[in-house]
């Protein structure tokens, strides 16, 4: 569950999303300008050159380096991009022809996304490119997959009050009641009064009933954890590409009856996903503060690590920080109390165990001289000797 560069929720948070984009293909794309440009083979009897050092990797993966050393001929070898990239670099071009050829080898590239799951689909809409977006909808893209923050195609249209596009995805199957990692309905955050009164239509001509919707995917939550918690075991498969499993999904969405049933059913409190996220990296993150609380008195790690070296705090706002703070706080006394009275009850539990040691119980051995010795073994045959003497014929009492 990576961590947003920029949110779409803000009016701008679109183009914002969209400049950062472009600055960091820029970037990619300066980078392979640079690998291509190399140096001419040096001489037969010289010595190859050193490879020169590896190219960063941009934080959306765009840039798949090979591997470190040199290519055929001492030359070094050549940046490749990664296919989804040069795909979603191609329709953000607009470059049909070359994305059509694409599309040919690997039919599949038309719903790549970078790090942060925007598909090229997620940035035509982010561009306005009516043209690209009709022409990844005829190749397949689909028009309700969601990024990592849970916003659909349509969710980015609304935000940005995009009407032609909004319609033509409705026209093409978008949901209109898909909801994002907020809680958020295409109709929630359109801004634009055209764009509300597109959206109001279609839903009344639907019958969509929108918090109903919207309570859905908590529904279907609540009724997973039942029978988990019933069966004793947990069935949950995290997401295939972020690794979030359902209590990721509860504690950043505020499904706080969903998180008390996985806990009860035996649910890490501390499980990652693939950036090394724990729940409450996603509850600090989006700022729920239920979450929180009910992770820190599940003794979950407050200093949990993501693979960044971020921890909760660092991912909260400046209100949510303070809760994680005071939250520290009382899991340490809580850890502390229920330290003390488990000791406390190995002591009563020592102090009332029955004592089996004898009153007559010699407190030491008594040894004896040699003499003695001899003298208590001559008694004891004697002893024997009357007891069953055969001339008596009987046993002496």
């Amino acid at each position: 569950m990576a961590a947003p560069l920029l949110s779409l929720s803000e009016g701008e948070g679109a183009r914002a999303r969209r400049r950062e984009q472009l600055r960091a293909w820029a970037e990619a794309e300066a980078a392979v300008a640079a690998a291509t440009l190399l140096p001419p083979p040096p001489p037969a009897d010289s010595a190859p050159s050193p490879a020169p050092a590896g190219l960063p990797v941009s934080a959306d993966e765009a840039l798949l380096p090979s591997a470190p050393g040199m290519g055929s001929g001492g030359r070094p070898r050549a940046v490749r991009f990664d296919a989804a990239a040069e795909f979603l670099a191609c329709c953000a071009g607009a470059e049909l022809e070359a994305a059509r050829e694409m599309l040919r080898a690997d039919s599949g590239a038309v719903n790549g996304t970078n790090a942060d799951g925007i598909s090229a689909l997620h940035q035509a809409c982010i561009d306005e490119n009516i043209e690209v977006v009709e022409f990844l909808v005829e190749n397949g893209a689909d028009v309700n997959q969601a990024d990592n923050e849970g916003w659909t195609p349509l969710h980015v249209a609304a935000s940005c009050g995009y009407n032609e596009i909004a319609q033509y995805l409705l026209d093409h199957g978008a949901n209109i009641a898909a909801v994002n990692s907020d809680g958020d309905v295409p109709l929630d955050i359109a801004e634009a009064d055209s764009m509300e009164a597109l959206l109001r239509t279609e839903i009344e001509k639907r019958g969509i009933d929108v918090e109903v919707a919207k309570r859905e995917e908590e529904e279907m939550m609540l009724r997973d954890a039942r029978h988990w918690l019933n069966a004793g075991k947990i069935s949950d498969e995290p997401h295939p590409k972020t690794g979030a499993t359902a209590l990721h999904v509860a504690a950043a969405k505020g499904y706080v009856e969903v998180m008390r049933l996985l806990l009860q059913a035996g649910y890490d409190t501390n499980v990652q996903d693939k950036d090394g996220w724990a729940p409450l990296h996603a509850a600090a993150h989006w700022g729920v503060e239920e979450a929180c609380r009910l992770l820190a008195e599940h003794f979950c790690d407050m200093e949990a690590l993501n693979n960044v070296g971020q921890r909760p705090c660092d991912l909260a706002d400046e209100d949510t920080l303070a809760l994680l703070e005071e939250l520290q706080h009382k899991q340490d006394d809580l850890r502390s109390k229920k330290e003390a009275h488990r000791q406390a009850v190995i002591d009563t539990s020592l102090e009332q165990a029955p004592s089996y040691t004898s009153k007559h119980r010699r407190s030491s051995v008594c040894r004896m001289s040699s003499k003695e010795k001899i003298s208590v073994q001559d008694q004891s045959k004697e002893r024997k000797t009357l007891d069953f003497s055969p001339a008596l014929g009987v046993a002496c009492l």
